[in-house]
């Protein structure tokens, strides 16, 4: 009898023992499982994190989503004029981002911003009454401080550039009839009216986030808002 139950006693434990050594191999793979996903997680908030930079670095295309011609057929001085005005901002037109104000007062260039204003609003007055959109008028100081790097500097143009048709000297104005709201669409350096892809992008190099500064995110963050509303 006796011996009957110590047969018992190591069957139970061996039971025991093997159950334990189930459990512990479920634990041990319960716990590869979650460092794997730990992993993954730090990956996708890495990347998350990065975003923004990414976005500031220009190194997102967004003409890979954005249609070229579509994208272009409105980015005109005089369109996105109106389309900030709508929208209750401040206009970006080319002496927001260029003017006297890229100059310290030891004359030295600071650049161009397309988040200060660059060209004081004083100087500025708008003849709502020209042509179908109206026109910028402006004292010639504002003109002649955003190219002076250009002439004096880099050299890449002169005053006959602008100043010279012919023989005839002239002085640059707006063609209203044109639809122009600025003088600059009129610059030969200039083309398409004007276009800022064209000058930016196309000619100058540069990507979509030298005007919208803000993040991807906060640039689609109103779009995106409306997904799945029903009206």
């Amino acid at each position: 009898m006796a011996g009957f139950v110590v047969l018992l006693l190591v069957v139970s434990v061996s039971v025991n023992q093997q159950a334990a050594r189930k459990s512990a191999s479920k634990i041990s793979a319960l716990e590869a499982i979650i460092i794997e996903r730990e992993a993954e997680l730090a990956e996708i908030t890495q990347h998350s994190e990065a975003a923004p930079e990414v976005h500031a670095a220009e190194t997102v295309n967004c003409l890979l989503c954005h249609e070229m011609v579509k994208t272009k057929s409105f980015h005109l001085p005089q369109t996105i004029m109106k389309i900030g005005e709508e929208r209750g901002k401040r206009r970006r037109l080319c002496i927001d981002c260029h003017g006297p104000n890229a100059y310290d007062k030891e004359n030295n260039f600071l650049g161009w911003s397309a988040d200060e204003q660059m060209t004081p609003v004083s100087m500025i007055s708008f003849n709502e009454e020209a042509g179908v959109n109206g026109v910028f008028e402006f004292s010639a100081t504002i003109p002649h401080t955003i190219h002076k790097r250009v002439m004096y500097d880099l050299k890449v143009i002169t005053c006959d550039d602008c100043h010279l048709a012919g023989e005839e000297i002239l002085r640059p104005v707006v063609d209203a009839d044109k639809g122009q709201v600025l003088v600059c669409q009129n610059c030969k350096y200039h083309p398409e009216d004007g276009n800022y892809i064209r000058i930016h992008v196309e000619d100058g190099g540069n990507g979509c986030a030298t005007c919208h500064t803000e993040s991807a995110v906060e640039i689609h963050e109103e779009r995106i808002s409306l997904l799945g509303v029903v009206g």
